[in-house]
């Protein structure tokens, strides 16, 4: 099983001991799936977790690593979250899925059984498939399902571009994602426009405080996906953009593939 801890949500909830997992199994198709996602033993697992698998499990303290709730607390806490984040790693398993196959049907030499020996490929699926699990934020779940999609493809640059990407597209908020790409879209028509008056017109159109714009600015102005200079008092809109051409590829990466 190429991504045996991958697609199961993170550990502290998830196991009751060694190699049982209380929740649900992914819901892809094995027949679809069964070259990429093959399971380590014949043995079927169960297809819904029970009240009494997650009692044993709050008897072994499975979850006593949560470091805001201990002992029973943290135990019945791990009951109420284990079928929603199964049911949130499988929807998007379900959906790339689904997706990879639209592409074997569209794009030349593409085949879904290789993905299997598309290393790449894997270490993408495994990363994203485990930050899917701790959102529900449609921006963000779409973002690391076309990561995996263009990595599939081969495209958004080496293995060590790919994977700055992957990180960025876990680290950064829905707001984040939405403000980048309307900085992206929306163009200036002046050379260079004063930071401060730059956020505020950010805010204004977001529909948010100054403050909380300044910093979603800032943050993408630390990982270089903006054009801002003069010791950063000034936003610039080289090639009828905000972002840089770093941010530029990024979205593009997180985007959708256009075939």
């Amino acid at each position: 099983h190429l991504l045996a801890g991958a697609f199961a949500v993170p550990q502290a909830i998830s196991r009751s001991g060694p190699g049982k997992y209380l929740l649900p199994p992914v819901k892809v198709r094995r027949s679809d799936m069964a070259g990429i996602f093959d399971e380590p033993s014949r043995k079927a697992l169960p297809k819904n977790a029970e009240l009494a698998d997650h009692r044993v499990a709050a008897l072994k303290g499975a979850i006593s690593a949560i470091p805001f709730a201990g002992g029973l607390l943290a135990e019945e806490l791990s009951m109420l979250l284990a079928t929603p984040l199964a049911q949130r790693r499988d929807d998007w398993l379900e959906d790339l899925s689904r997706r990879l196959h639209d592409l074997e049907r569209r794009a030349d030499g593409f085949r879904f059984e290789d993905l299997s020996n598309n290393q790449a490929f894997v270490s993408a699926a495994a990363q994203a498939a485990q930050a899917v699990v701790r959102t529900h934020a449609k921006e963000k779940r779409d973002a690391l399902r076309n990561a995996v999609l263009n990595t599939a493809l081969s495209r958004g640059g080496d293995d060590d571009r790919r994977a700055l990407f992957l990180l960025l597209a876990e680290r950064l908020s829905p707001l984040h994602l939405r403000i980048l790409k309307t900085l992206d879209e929306s163009g200036g028509t002046t050379a260079r426009t004063a930071f401060s008056t730059f956020t505020n017109k950010v805010a204004l159109q977001q529909g948010i405080d100054g403050k909380m714009a300044k910093l979603v600015l800032d943050d993408l102005s630390r990982y270089e996906l903006l054009q801002r200079t003069g010791n950063q008092e000034y936003m610039t809109a080289l090639g009828g953009r905000w972002t840089s051409a770093w941010g530029h590829d990024f979205l593009e990466f997180i985007s959708e593939p256009v075939l």
